[in-house]
């Protein structure tokens, strides 16, 4: 409930708790002043609590509202996970030899020595070097022909 509608609402109920309470006594019903005041203070605080029933039955609706688009929501992520999950599943060995793997590889990269690899120089190129040397090499120029 908006703060403009908690005014309009109790501005309801305030005025007709002072119509009641300066009414009765004028109309000659046979109510005095102070039995006009004392039923204007229970139209008053029964306008009070219709109020409060009011807002909180609206705030529980919204409360309720919510709860629903975040169930909707937890549904979907539920639904999206169960997607992801399903095919590593469904691989099932595939997933187990990747994490053994790696399990393997950090035992072995433990076992290497704090310096690193070591510096010196390599005595035979590599593979992509030579095919790069071949590449480079000047061609003969073919002869032409007399």
């Amino acid at each position: 409930m908006t703060v403009l509608r908690h005014i309009i609402f109790a501005a309801c109920y305030v005025a007709v708790a002072v119509a009641v309470a300066l009414a009765l006594p004028l109309a000659g019903v046979g109510v005095d002043r102070s039995y006009g005041l004392l039923l204007g203070l229970v139209v008053f605080v029964f306008g009070g609590l219709l109020h409060e029933f009011y807002a909180r039955m609206e705030q529980a609706e919204r409360l309720e509202d919510r709860l629903d688009r975040l169930l909707d929501r937890q549904r979907d992520v539920l639904a999206a996970l169960d997607r992801l999950v399903r095919p590593s599943a469904e691989a099932g060995g595939a997933v187990a030899a990747v994490v053994s793997d790696a399990r393997m590889l950090r035992t072995l990269a433990d076992q290497m020595p704090a310096g690193g690899p070591s510096r010196r120089k390599r005595r035979c190129p590599s593979v992509r070097r030579q095919a790069w040397r071949t590449l480079r090499r000047p061609r003969a120029r073919p002869r032409r022909p007399p």
